[in-house]
């Protein structure tokens, strides 16, 4: 006996060491890089469907990861060289000698 899908489940899976979001509801399929909002939605009667469509909605939400990671790389790659970069160097103070 299986159980009715009646309420959005999460799951998390990792594919080639990248963490995806698999969320199941009663009107589609959303598949999320995990720690993103936006991701592809497959809708049952879609997938159901016709092969060809399912094919293309496929091939269309791969091009949407991999745009994705490259935006995440960028953005990593961006902060690290932000962190990287050193401060100006203040000048250096006026030393005086103290009368004693």
């Amino acid at each position: 006996m299986t159980t009715q899908l009646e309420k959005t489940l999460k799951r998390e899976i990792s594919i080639a060491g990248q963490a995806y979001i698999i969320t199941f509801s009663p009107e589609a399929l959303l598949i999320t890089l995990k720690g993103h909002r936006k991701g592809k939605s497959f809708l049952w009667k879609d997938l159901i469907g016709d092969d060809a469509a399912l094919a293309t909605a496929l091939n269309a939400s791969l091009g949407l990861f991999e745009k994705q990671q490259a935006v995440s790389v960028a953005v990593a790659k961006s902060a690290v060289r932000k962190r990287a970069k050193p401060g100006k160097p203040g000048k250096p103070g006026k030393q005086t000698k103290r009368k004693g």
